[in-house]
């Protein structure tokens, strides 16, 4: 459940025991913002329907949080969000966008999620290219994305969140990510026409689309 922000959608509990009802486990998305105004029982509505809520925060600085996200509070609000509903046994799962604000923080971010006790992080680059054929790009995010340069620096940042999860509760997604992350990147910022799935999709782990299409 996406958006916009979900949250706003005052049927969406109603929605979340409608789909529970009938076998469909739900994932809110949100920028939790408004987390901490769940009352009671929507909070009992989110745990029994085994509902996961996943909250973007892309950095745990104050400063770089409300610069990225363009708003006050924009990580004071989801912190009160998510100690709540981790309180209340809720699975939380947290949605971090890779970009040149904050790929030099990868690696304590992770430390402080797991400090909170989230158990799963999902990083991902910036992506501005539209998923929808009659709706240009959003332009003005590609900037946005890292630099070639600042590879090596998420190379290391990789490299401590992966053995640091190996002895701690929180998983990440960078050992998938690193297999074509860095490509991605590199093909962003090089005038190549190559369409960049078609050379990295067989190294995902949707390889199997990969074979049907290629």
């Amino acid at each position: 459940l996406g958006g916009g922000e979900p949250l706003l959608f005052k049927e969406m509990f109603e929605i979340v025991r409608y789909a529970h009802e009938r076998g469909i486990e739900c994932t809110i998305l949100t920028n939790g913002m408004l987390l901490d105004r769940f009352s009671q029982d929507q909070i009992d509505t989110i745990r029994e329907c085994k509902t996961t809520v996943s909250v973007s925060i892309d950095s745990f600085s104050n400063e770089k949080q409300e610069l990225i996200r363009g708003v006050s509070g924009a990580l004071t609000q989801p912190i009160k969000g998510l100690e709540k509903v981790l309180q209340n046994d809720i699975n939380v799962n947290i949605c971090t966008v890779i970009s040149s604000y904050n790929y030099d923080g990868l690696f304590d971010l992770v430390k402080k999620a797991n400090e909170l006790n989230v158990h799963n992080i999902k990083f991902q680059p910036i992506i501005f290219i539209s998923n929808y054929p009659d709706t240009d790009p959003i332009h003005d995010k590609k900037h946005l994305n890292v630099l070639p340069e600042h590879l090596l620096e998420i190379k290391k940042q990789f490299k401590l969140i992966s053995n640091y999860q190996k002895k701690s509760k929180i998983k990440t997604n960078v050992d998938l990510l690193e297999k074509w992350f860095f490509d991605y990147i590199i093909y962003l910022h090089s005038n190549k026409e190559d369409l960049f799935f078609k050379k990295a999709l067989n190294r995902f782990w949707c390889a199997q689309i990969h074979d049907v299409i290629s």
